[in-house]
């Protein structure tokens, strides 16, 4: 008997509701997959904004991790350092995750805050990475010169490298990266799951 292909989204801030660039990315990718039949899950930082009210409205799965470290760089406009390195810091995040992530066929990271989390997982998972933007050139240029970017710089490529996840040059001129080339997958993340999803059959697993 098969079922739907289940894939489970990482989203490193709180997705709703959807007013800004990575946002709007986030949810309509999700929206997209979900009409093609998949079952998405998406994994977001807890948010007051973020109501349950807007959830239901959505053909997604939404589940909130209540890691109340993140609500301080949400109130801290004049944070000292940008919000991708900060996030990055989450001892115990792991633990209160209310889903098993080896539970799903494909598992999405956007951004590299959070590469750690699938580091775990069983290499028949496919992992696939997305990032609105150079997570390294955006983190670099929002601390500005001296000391905290050059702290904030070597954080996040240190991530995107630990994690497996560092561009590197193809063929075609673009990127991919070593956790999605594990399943032989570029690193776009419609590419990528477009590819898992045409292997799979008709959006279903049995």
């Amino acid at each position: 008997m098969s079922r739907p292909l289940r894939l489970v989204q990482i989203a490193p801030y709180p997705i709703l509701p959807a007013s800004a660039g990575g946002k709007i990315r986030i949810v309509q990718l999700a929206r997209a997959l979900c009409k093609l039949g998949v079952e998405v899950t998406i994994v977001a930082p807890y948010h007051v904004t973020q109501r349950r009210a807007l959830a239901e409205r959505e053909p997604f799965r939404l589940y909130q991790v209540p890691y109340a470290p993140f609500l301080l760089s949400f109130f801290l406009v004049d944070r000292p350092f940008p919000y991708g390195m900060l996030v990055s810091f989450h001892p115990g995040y792991r633990a209160l995750l209310p889903i098993s992530l080896a539970s799903f066929d494909v598992c999405q990271v956007e951004h590299p805050a959070f590469v750690d989390l699938v580091r775990d997982l069983p290499q028949s998972i496919p992992v696939v990475y997305g990032a609105q933007n150079v997570e390294f050139d955006y983190v670099s240029a929002e601390s500005g010169p001296g000391f905290v970017r050059r702290v904030a710089g070597s954080r996040v490529r240190a991530l995107e490298e630990e994690g497996g996840h560092a561009p590197m040059p193809t063929r075609g001129g673009s990127a991919s990266c070593t956790a999605c080339r594990r399943s032989a997958s570029p690193c776009s993340p419609t590419a990528s799951i477009s590819q898992h999803l045409t292997r799979s059959g008709p959006m279903a697993r049995g």
